[in-house]
């Protein structure tokens, strides 16, 4: 779980640097992506 969120805000860091504006979007799909994982792995 921490390795993971780690994991995640190092990317997120990354691509504010990397994608300045299109982050806001980029986050909100990274974030449907994660919660679909979720339900998919209960």
């Amino acid at each position: 779980m921490f390795t993971t969120y780690s994991g995640s805000h190092t990317l997120t860091v990354t691509a504010h640097h990397l994608l300045g504006p299109r982050l806001p979007a980029l986050c909100a799909a990274f974030a449907r992506e994660a919660d679909a994982l979720a339900a998919a792995g209960r």
